[in-house]
């Protein structure tokens, strides 16, 4: 009756985790496609734009979705490719995926984890260089309490490109900047940079990632 039991309790298990993330090849391709959809907007939009970009942060490695050229300022994006609902507030260590059934699973917030991305970028370009971040989701998830600022779906994406490209300001350097990141990103990339961010994702989810990472910090997005 023991063994059953326990045999029952993993198979169910087991199908809980696939509802909510799949198997990790199927959720890795699930979060491709949906910084495919990103990656493809940027392009119709005919912005200047860099894809799965590594670049140093004070954590050690940091990988970035998606860094866009968008008038004078440039954009660093998060892409979030989730289904169910999604519980959680701007400040929150960490937001919450909720399904029909009760199950929920939490995740980190990406607002948080989006800032420590624009640290690194504003690492490279200086901090007179408008940067500023947002988080995208491109999946079908619902935000029954709303959504926090600086976060988008994918249908409200190209109008915030639009409105950031006009009011961006008028900052003289940020084509100096862009080359500058652009030198950046060619040095990076490489196995052993691969190899530093995987180390640095294992850390954090130990919970040995430094105060960047775990406590409120102040988000750009303006």
């Amino acid at each position: 009756m023991g063994l059953f039991y326990i045999i029952g309790l993993m198979v169910f298990l087991s199908f809980v985790l696939k509802l909510a993330f799949g198997s990790s090849g199927s959720s890795k391709k699930k979060g491709k496609r949906g910084e495919k959809l990103v990656s493809n907007e940027l392009k119709r939009m005919n912005l200047e734009a860099f894809d799965d970009v590594l670049l140093p942060s004070r954590d050690g490695m940091t990988q970035i979705d998606h860094i866009a050229k968008v008038g004078n300022s440039i954009v660093v994006i998060e892409t979030k490719n989730y289904k169910g609902a999604i519980y959680g507030g701007r400040w929150d260590k960490d937001w919450r995926q909720v399904f029909r059934r009760g199950t929920s699973f939490p995740f980190q917030n990406p607002i948080n984890q989006n800032y420590g991305h624009i640290k690194a970028v504003q690492a490279v370009v200086g901090g007179n260089v408008d940067v500023r971040g947002v988080v995208v989701f491109v999946g079908t998830a619902k935000f029954p309490k709303g959504r926090p600022e600086g976060v988008l779906t994918m249908f409200e994406f190209a109008d915030w490109l639009r409105e950031t490209f006009v009011d961006a300001g008028a900052k003289t350097n940020i084509d100096q900047a862009w080359a500058e990141l652009i030198d950046e990103m060619k040095i990076r990339g490489g196995r052993a940079d691969r190899k530093e961010h995987m180390r640095t994702v294992k850390n954090a989810k130990a919970g040995t990632r430094t105060v960047s990472s775990d406590h409120r910090v102040e988000p750009t997005f303006d």
